[in-house]
């Protein structure tokens, strides 16, 4: 009797596929694992510098960051600080069901650069669990504050103006030590930012960044003293001011003008921000956007050196000063190095 062949085992048996090949015990952190597989795979090991690189490419997917932070330890190394690098901080309807201190742990949390903080009624900002943020986030660099319209004006969100009252220790920011900050959607009837607001180390703020609302105007401009002259602000660099003109013709643009003289208690302040640079930044239509813009910064320049001859200032001074001003429009021609600044001012505003 001849033996029978033994049946060539084949490729596409299913039994096959049990036969997993096993994982060096070095790359059990470099494995990916999935349900739909029966065995873990291995990682190919690359640099670190491309997988960095190919990271940043993600750098705004937070959903698929979040994905990659899952697959193994080194993957979660490198996707982490690219997720946490900003946070945003807003309230919940019940402030107390949002605890800080149990969200995340410190060692994630000093991945954050940029801190953006809306702000809410006061019950939100002096909510007792925040008061150690600022220890839990010991590298924020850039924070934003974003006000809502109904509490707009003061940096703690009280609901009177802070000339009328004693300016509260907002703890959400408190003991935060940044470099840069950017105000958005600011009411210009009162100070911006006050001696009590809780930022204990003004020293290392080196630029500003305003974005206001222009809907309120129940001040004269130059009686509206954005920032209070005891603010240690010694290492500020730049002020930069974002506004759309509020007319659409050159027949029609006396209040631009208005609008633009905010800053006269900024640009002649002496005491404070004698070499200041401050930029004013605006986006054009497009059938305004040279002759407006020449037109408007004339006149600009000659508002604010009417009301600085009233206070006293001499010409020379006020010669000095205005030269400190720069008027930018976003949809002009700039020469690249202007170009790479317009596209920081616009990240750093929008917090990407």
């Amino acid at each position: 009797m001849v033996p029978r062949k033994k049946r060539a085992q084949s490729s596409s048996n299913p039994r096959s596929s049990k036969k997993a090949k096993k994982v060096d015990p070095r790359d059990k952190d470099k494995v990916i694992k999935d349900d739909h597989l029966d065995t873990a795979c291995p990682i190919a090991r690359l640099p670190k510098e491309i997988v960095h690189h190919i990271f940043s490419f993600l750098s705004k997917d937070k959903s698929a960051l979040r994905s990659c932070s899952t697959v193994c330890q080194e993957w979660f190394d490198i996707s982490a600080p690219l997720i946490w690098r900003h946070l945003t901080l807003k309230p919940h309807p019940d402030t107390d069901r949002f605890k800080f201190d149990k969200m995340y742990n410190g060692d994630i949390l000093s991945n954050v650069r940029t801190l953006s903080v809306y702000h809410y009624p006061l019950a939100w900002c002096l909510a007792a669990h925040h008061t150690s943020i600022s220890t839990k986030l010991p590298n924020v660099k850039i924070l934003r504050l974003l006000f809502d319209e109904s509490h707009v004006g003061q940096i703690h969100s009280e609901s009177t103006p802070l000339k009328n009252t004693r300016p509260s220790v907002c703890r959400l920011i408190q003991g935060l030590n940044p470099t840069t900050i950017v105000l958005r959607l600011m009411k210009l009837d009162r100070a911006l930012l006050a001696s009590g607001t809780g930022i204990t180390q003004w020293m290392q703020v080196e630029e500003l960044l305003i974005v206001p609302d222009c809907g309120c105007k129940s001040h004269r401009p130059n009686q509206v003293h954005l920032l209070e002259n005891n603010i240690p602000l010694d290492k500020l660099q730049s002020i930069t001011w974002f506004f759309t003109p509020m007319s659409r013709s050159l027949h029609c643009i006396s209040k631009d003008v208005e609008y633009a003289a905010y800053l006269y208690p900024l640009l002649f302040n002496p005491e404070q921000f004698l070499d200041v640079s401050i930029s004013m930044v605006w986006d054009w239509t497009p059938d305004l956007r040279s002759v407006a813009a020449l037109e408007l910064s004339k006149r600009i320049e000659t508002a604010l050196a009417r009301e600085a001859a009233d206070a006293g200032f001499s010409q020379s001074v006020i010669t000095e000063r205005l030269k400190m001003i720069r008027f930018i429009g976003l949809n002009g021609v700039r020469d690249e190095v202007e170009k790479r600044e317009i596209e920081r001012w616009r990240k750093l505003v929008e917090g990407s």
